[in-house]
C-alpha cells in the first residue's frame, strides 16, 4: 500500500512539475514577445524625438526667416510710402 501511494504521489508531482514546465515555457514565450514589443517602442520613440528634434530646428529657422522677413515688409513699406511722397510731390 505504501508503495503504492509513493507511486502515485511521484505520478502527482510528475504532472505537477510538466505543468510549471508548461507553464514556464508559455510565461518564456509571453515575455520574448514582450520584449520585442518593448524594442520596438523604444526604436518609435527615439525615432519621435529625432522627429521632435528636427521639428524644432525647423520652427527656430521658420522663426528667423519670419522675424527677416517683417523687417523686409517694414522697409519696403517705409520705401513705398517714401516713393509715393515723392511722387505726389513731382506731381505738385
Amino acid at each position: 500500500v505504501e508503495q503504492a501511494s509513493l507511486s502515485s504521489e511521484h505520478a502527482a508531482v510528475l504532472a505537477r512539475c510538466n505543468e510549471s514546465e508548461l507553464r514556464c515555457a508559455a510565461l518564456e514565450a509571453e515575455s520574448r514577445v514582450w520584449l520585442k514589443e518593448k524594442e520596438g517602442s523604444v526604436m518609435r520613440l527615439e525615432a519621435v524625438r529625432r522627429d521632435h528634434e528636427r521639428l524644432t530646428a525647423l520652427q527656430q529657422r521658420q522663426e528667423t526667416e519670419l522675424e527677416e522677413l517683417l523687417v523686409k515688409h517694414s522697409q519696403l513699406k517705409s520705401s513705398s510710402r517714401s516713393l509715393e511722397a515723392q511722387y505726389k510731390d513731382t506731381e505738385a
